[in-house]
């Protein structure tokens, strides 16, 4: 379909969003000048760039904070007459500065959907079009990506999910189209005011100019590295991140200001916990399993049927069961199921469990479908932990567990979408980490297959399920590890091999990922909708 490489005999098309302002807008300056043809992507009024002085640029003005703007992008398209794309560069991006506990719903789900959903709305629309001349998809990230940074929580965690998502890309469309990560650091401009930093908490000002971090771009645009981090300074603080992600929490932790509590100590005769996709699989078998150990269990799952017969089952345990029906992927669903657990009382232990999948090759998948992932596995957790925090529903001792995936460590070529919205949890989980203060309160799961309906659903080959941890055991393993104060784990011996074996050859590792899952898949095999 392409090899990669782009001639020069004739201007190239690049597709830059975000490009009205900061990093976007220099950049689009210096690939104007290179006499680049450019697409460019902006929410702003076209007086903007035809003052700034760009001639002949089409340009599209979409806001990328809307569900539809892939649409409006390929409707611009089709009336400019565009037709391949040499390169599709993600620079757009929103962000947020402030306490966990304060950033609002309509905010989250902003970044979100700019971040993460759009990207890759356009990656998936505009795929097409760069496959005919062997193009290039580069997305912005951010060094931030590395280190668990509270007050940035949501902003650094749909990077995350960003590099999860183009890491798993990469695998599935290698030799058709290239993927690139670039990091960039702490950039002068005009997104800092925005988010809500004022001046003297952070002078941005100081900050590397958009300009120079633009012509750092352009030069590694053309280089054949994976990930690129801007900078010498910015490259050590992204690898001591990377191999240090203890000792840089627990420093960061001692050095926060944990949100205040209005409950000081859980009143509840027996502890409360509150748990997403209980009816079946995990969630159920923690369900049961925290049931045993005293706790009373509240639960949000779609599913009523199911529920019932798990809440049954509780109660024949001796614990009380309060089940709410209701849809994750309904960014109102958070608000609901919290105003619903309220009548309750404080929670002593929150699990992030729920989580559906949609496996299949990213052009073949719908894009729906994988819009679901990302709103049930990523955004729904960061909306209900918000919601918890405002409601006072938490104490000074409340714990949280965030189920992740091993695909944070080996990739998930064919299910791209999955793979980002896993990343991009356990990134959050990091940041609220060091938000709740010097305790170390949260955990953070990374499960291989387990053996579950979820698991047979969307494997390309269940030969090897009895292979595959059972539930209980690893609702046993995640109990043991809230006991030991843990702040990750990785459940089995075998998946702890592989993730140490992802970080020291993970070329190797992806090309077990790509012959164990997407070469048993047809070019288009799809996999409906389901639960963990």
């Amino acid at each position: 379909m392409g090899s990669g490489k782009i001639g020069r005999d004739q201007p190239r098309t690049f597709v830059i969003t975000g490009a009205t302002d900061g990093i976007g807008l220099a950049l689009a300056r210096r690939l104007q000048a290179s006499c680049e043809r450019l697409v460019l992507i902006g929410r702003r009024p076209p007086d903007v760039l035809r003052d700034a002085g760009f001639n002949g640029a089409v340009y599209c003005q979409v806001d990328l904070s809307q569900s539809n703007c892939a649409e409006m992008v390929e409707a611009c398209l089709e009336q400019n007459g565009v037709g391949a794309i040499h390169r599709l560069i993600h620079n757009a991006g929103a962000g947020y500065f402030g306490g966990i506990q304060d950033q609002v719903p309509e905010n989250i789900t902003e970044l979100v959907q700019t971040n993460l959903q759009a990207p890759i709305g356009l990656t998936w629309t505009l795929l097409p079009r760069l496959e005919r001349v062997g193009g290039q998809v580069c997305f912005d990230s951010s060094v931030a990506v590395a280190l668990p940074m509270s007050r940035y929580a949501v902003y650094v965690a749909t990077k995350a999910a960003l590099e999860g998502f183009a890491r798993s890309l990469r695998i599935e469309v290698q030799g058709r189209v290239r993927v690139q990560v670039v990091r960039p650091g702490a950039t002068r401009t005009g997104m800092h005011a925005k988010a809500g930093i004022s001046r003297a908490e952070m002078d941005w000002e100081k900050f590397t100019p958009a300009e120079r971090v633009a012509a750092q771009i352009e030069n590694v645009l053309d280089g054949h590295k994976k990930v690129v981090t801007l900078g010498m300074g910015n490259a050590f603080i992204s690898k001591a991140g990377r191999a240090f992600p203890g000792i840089i929490e627990t420093t960061m932790r001692r050095r926060s200001k944990p949100p205040p509590f209005t409950i000081v100590k859980s009143q509840n005769a027996r502890p409360r916990c509150f748990i997403t996709g209980a009816a079946e699989g995990i969630g159920r078998a923690m369900a049961l399993r925290f049931a045993r150990s005293g706790y009373d269990i509240v639960s949000v799952d779609i599913d009523p049927v199911k529920s019932a017969a798990t809440s049954e089952e509780i109660q024949r345990i001796g614990a009380k069961s309060e089940f709410i029906q209701d849809d994750l992927s309904d960014p109102a669903a958070a608000q609901r199921a919290v105003e619903a657990v309220r009548a309750g009382g404080p929670v002593d232990l929150v699990v992030h469990n729920a989580g559906v999948n949609a496996v299949g090759r990213f052009d073949a998948l719908s894009l729906e479908k994988q819009k679901a992932v990302i709103a049930v596995n990523f955004q729904a957790p960061l909306l209900l932990t918000s919601a918890l925090l405002q409601a006072g529903l938490l104490h000074d001792e409340s714990r949280f567990v965030f189920v992740a995936s091993l695909s944070c460590y080996v990739s998930y070529p064919g299910a791209a979408a999955y793979a980002a919205s896993k990343d991009g949890l356990a990134a959050y989980a990091r940041a609220l980490s060091v938000a709740l203060g010097p305790q170390r309160r949260v955990l953070t799961v990374f499960p291989g297959p387990v053996r579950t309906d979820h698991a047979a659903r969307h494997s390309p080959d269940n030969s090897s399920e009895n292979r595959r941890m059972p539930p209980e055991t690893l609702a046993s393993l995640i109990e043991e590890a809230l006991a030991r104060n843990s702040r990750i784990l990785i459940p089995g011996g075998a998946n702890r091999a592989v993730a140490l074996l992802a970080r020291w050859w993970p070329s190797s590792v992806e090309l077990l990922m790509r012959r164990a899952i997407l070469d048993k898949l047809e070019p288009g095999d799809m996999v409906i909708r389901a639960r963990h």
